[in-house]
């Protein structure tokens, strides 16, 4: 029987869910974070690249009213008309042209966006959307990246392929398909194989997407599973939202064999989310959990869709000069108020300058940034002396004034305010009273903590508004500077040079010993550099040695002092930027002995790095997964490294952290190599799990990035959060489109040495009791079966070791257990055979002996009775010294088979293996397989 073409099924669907776009300018309050209120999705922002041009997209923002619209209703049923779109911004390139319906942009920015609509490596030709940074199962993703073209070169849905990134990115839910051979197909009970697909009633065929020849086992990378559409809905979105009948996620009520969670196969997302299904994950997460926004009858779920125009960035400093900011955290802030101002306010965007205590002054209202004078005037507007007591709702309150002023007094005014203080609030307006019309203008708070005293009250506030709380202890200039780098950093927009700091650290420096180091400018630093040392009782002399040999000095042009500041100055224009080594050297005259400096050294990106993708600079940004910590629990730290949207890959990555005991920091390194924290190798995202707590009270982060020359690379099948992008993917019919050849191997390609340095958002920890161990060895999710000897009937098992306290440490033993019936044993780990030291060979590891965490662990089990061709699956727990045990890891398959007898004309894997799969029916598709990603 002739199948149908898929394509022609997929115009039919497309045809009957027209539907007429309804375009608002919503003025209405929306959050700058996303919320779920009476069953609608607002605070969303799409936004678009400055890369996409209008001239070749002018009817971009149609097609997205448009695909919003659908993407709203699917959702609506793939929720159980639980949830839909409600409002969504989407946020228009300066570079367009203005249009009378947009509105000003007030605290969206293209770097802080929901969706992206961008190019990235491959997506000229890509078929689907990738959600960058979902770090554990459960959790929120980062953001999805979308090729502009696929709104409209493809014939399958990208309302679908939303809600599928959706899935991603809002309810943690990992991809179902399988991402390479190992986990295209698992074995039953009975030792059949079966095919990687959810749910596993969906039929379909197996066949060689370049011969389109029926595939048999055992599989290679180029088979492909080809679904027959069937009659009634059936199959997950997770799995393949192409499937007109996809409707819904799936579920673990078996009362529904259609949406029923297929829990044997090892894909991704089995194996992470430890075999729960979609909807079970979802009603625990926090949009639906308690029975929280419950199915609810709307019939009209098209989302408001307001569109605003990105504007130059507009930033108040509001700082505190109460009189506990007397003498040093006064110099401190003078420091890096005017480090923020010479090296780091970016040029276009304007500033503002409020000081508050018992009141707030208004120092300067907003100036555009147009060249050096502009910023030498606004550095004279900072503050000198410290009095009074604490209003931090006055500063703050002055700051929404000067905003307001900025645009006619309209509202909303967005922008941002940076906040910083060291006391608790002492005098009103506190930030309680204000918090209201900070809200109503959509106006962004980011926090400076100095010091441990520092309202708790300003951390919340800023997290409400979607902006960050750094923590800087006292006496910590190098960090101050930091915070107020990474908070620029966070607020860069568009094709302005963003800045990056390459090199940070304070030393001592005696009369006899001058100070000698070194940094390694890379490529995408070109338009700017700039050498700063912070002192503390006298200048010194510094020389810095470009990579040419060229000298530079205090009678250089390009040295500058500010002496009330403390502060001297490299300052080293586009033309005597250089790639390489740049040396510099600080010595001190005869008085004082010695002296404690800070140097900070910061650069510029290319002007052409948007449009080159090599040129591009590094770029580093740190996350944790909460703020507020209730020990024992673990904190997840993860640090994006890459360089434009290509993962950077085999760097190193140290975190230090700052507790709330004296001068006590913790090192933690972060690893990318699927281990402990990393769910995903190779995606760019070095991830750490912080368990060191000694104390209740603030800690801070901040993370070094390196890499020695050509240690560290990219490579253009691997991109930010998401991977390889080879072998990863499902494939479908349709005969007018080609295969985007995912398995295309692009060579490494080395980085020059770099140094990035940046600061991550401050954790507060409560409930700390000393000298208790509460925390567990962290989950193994790495398990695999290396390699399966059926001569000698042994099975060699390898995963990356946990810790002691989840990764840090290392654990003291290992439960290992295995089972022959594997539906059974995913549900009860007691119920396998626990190995003994005598089923293990003498060479392989001691399970009474764990390596240190990160580790590769790889054991030899020995198996003399076990059948041919019947699967056996293992499973671990990790434990601790005190009886703590880590969750069931993954679990890993595998079986003997007997000898392939000469002349027999089987080949390895054919010997006694039935497959279930429905064939027959698409035997004569007359069809090409095509990837959707």
């Amino acid at each position: 029987m002739k199948l149908q073409g898929i394509a022609s099924i997929f115009v039919l669907y497309l045809h009957l869910t027209t539907l007429v776009i309804h375009q608002i300018s919503y003025k209405g309050n929306v959050d700058a974070v996303i919320t779920l209120r009476k069953n609608g999705y607002e605070g969303i922002v799409l936004a678009i690249s400055e890369q996409v041009e209008e001239k070749s997209y002018s009817d971009l923002i149609d097609v997205l009213n448009t695909t919003l619209a659908r993407a709203s209703v699917y959702l609506f049923s793939a929720t159980k008309q639980r949830a839909y779109f409600k409002g969504i911004t989407i946020l228009i390139p300066e570079t367009w042209e203005d249009n009378s319906i947009y509105e000003p942009a007030t605290s969206e920015t293209y770097n802080t966006a929901d969706i992206r609509v961008d190019y990235y490596p491959g997506a000229r030709s890509a078929t689907r959307a990738r959600t960058v940074g979902l770090t554990q199962c459960g959790g929120f993703g980062q953001y999805i990246l979308i090729s502009p073209q696929r709104f409209y070169k493809f014939a399958w849905s990208p309302a679908r392929m939303i809600v599928h990134e959706w899935g991603h990115l809002r309810y943690g839910l990992f991809d179902e398909y399988p991402y390479s051979v190992d986990e295209f197909s698992y074995l039953n009970d009975a030792g059949e194989v079966q095919v990687t697909r959810c749910n596993s009633q969906l039929p379909g065929a197996v066949f060689n997407r370049r011969t389109y020849a029926p595939c048999t086992y055992p599989y290679t990378a180029d088979c492909v599973f080809l679904p027959q559409n069937p009659s009634v809905p059936s199959g997950s979105i997770m799995y393949d939202h192409n499937i007109p009948s996809v409707l819904h996620f799936c579920d673990s009520n078996s009362d529904d064999p259609a949406t029923y969670h297929n829990t044997l196969p090892n894909n991704r997302h089995n194996r992470l989310c430890q075999m729960r299904s979609a909807w079970d994950i979802m009603r625990q997460g926090v949009d639906f959990r308690n029975n929280a926004n419950p199915p609810a009858n709307i019939s009209d779920t098209r989302p408001l869709i307001r569109l605003v125009r990105a504007k130059k960035p507009r930033t108040v400093l509001v700082l505190d000069v109460s009189g506990s900011m007397r003498g040093k955290p006064m110099e401190q802030l003078q420091q890096a108020a005017t480090n923020f101002l010479l090296n780091v306010a970016q040029n276009g965007s304007f500033v503002g300058i409020i000081t508050f205590s018992s009141a707030a002054s208004i120092r300067s209202s907003l100036v555009q940034i147009n060249d050096d004078a502009d910023r030498q005037r606004l550095i004279l507007l900072l503050p000198s002396g410290a009095s009074g007591s604490t209003s931090i709702g006055a500063g703050i309150q002055a700051g929404v004034k000067i905003l307001k002023a900025s645009v006619g007094n309209k509202s909303p005014s967005g922008g941002t305010l940076i906040v910083l203080s060291d006391g608790r609030e002492n005098r009103s307006p506190t930030i309680a009273d204000v918090k209201k019309q900070v809200l109503d203008n959509k106006i962004t708070v980011q926090g400076i903590s100095f010091g441990s005293l520092a309202s708790v009250k300003l951390q919340s506030l800023c997290y409400e508004t979607g902006g960050l709380s750094f923590f800087v202890p006292n006496d910590d200039t190098a960090r101050l500077v930091n915070a107020f780098t990474t908070i620029a950093e966070k607020n860069n927009y568009g094709r302005t040079a963003p800045v990056s700091q390459i090199y940070l650290k304070k030393f001592t420096v005696e009369t006899k010993s001058p100070f000698n180091d070194s940094i390694s400018l890379d490529d995408g630093n070109s338009v700017g550099l700039e050498f700063t040392f912070l002192w503390i009782s006298s200048n010194a002399i510094y020389t810095i040695t470009a990579p040419d040999g060229t000298t530079y000095n205090a009678t250089s042009a390009e040295y500058s002092t500010y002496s009330a500041r403390k502060l001297s100055q490299f300052t080293f224009p586009a033309s005597s930027v250089m790639v390489g080594e740049w040396k510099f050297s600080v010595k001190l005259l005869s008085s004082p002995s010695k002296q404690d400096i800070v140097a900070t050294v910061t650069s510029k990106a290319s002007l052409n790095a948007d449009s080159d993708p090599l040129k591009q600079p590094v770029s580093v940004v740190v996350t944790v997964d909460k703020s507020a910590i209730v020990f024992p629990s673990p904190v997840l730290i993860t640090v994006n490294v890459q360089k434009g949207y290509l993962a950077v890959l085999n760097a190193e990555v140290m975190l230090t952290i700052s507790t709330p005991v004296s001068n006590k920091f913790v090192l933690l390194p972060a690893n990318d190599k699927a281990s402990g924290a990393d769910l995903v190798k190779d995606d760019g995202i070095y991830s750490a799990f912080f368990t060191q707590f000694n104390a209740n009270g603030r800690y801070s982060i901040q993370a070094q990035v390196k890499a020695a020359q050509n240690k560290s690379f990219i490579n253009f099948n691997y991109v930010i959060g998401v991977g390889s992008l080879r072998n990863g993917g499902q494939f479908v019919v349709n005969g007018s489109e080609s295969a985007e050849n995912d398995n295309t191997n692009f060579a490494n390609l080395g980085l020059n040495e770099f140094t990035r340095i940046t600061s991550g958002s401050l954790i507060e920890v409560s409930d700390y009791v000393k000298g208790v161990d509460k925390i567990p060895p962290a989950r193994v999710h790495g398990l695999e079966i290396t390699h399966i000897d059926s001569k000698n009937m042994t099975i060699t098992i390898s995963f990356p070791a946990p810790g002691d306290d989840m990764d840090t440490g290392t654990a003291s033993s290992y439960i290992i257990r295995y089972s022959a019936n594997y539906s059974i044993f995913i549900n009860d780990f007691q119920a396998g055979i626990e190995l003994t030291k005598n089923d293990f060979l003498s060479e392989s590891s001691n399970i009474s002996s764990p390596m240190p965490a990160g580790t590769v662990e790889q054991f030899v089990v020995h198996l003399p009775d076990a059948a041919f061709n019947r699967p056996y699956t293992f499973a671990l727990q990790a434990y601790d010294d005190a009886g703590l045990a880590s969750p069931v890891s993954n679990y890993a398959q595998g079986r003997f088979q007997p000898q392939i007898p000469p002349g027999s004309g089987l080949t390895a894997g054919q010997t006694a293996v039935k497959i279930i799969l429905n064939v027959n029916a698409l035997l004569d598709y007359g069809q090409k397989p095509l990837r959707i990603m």
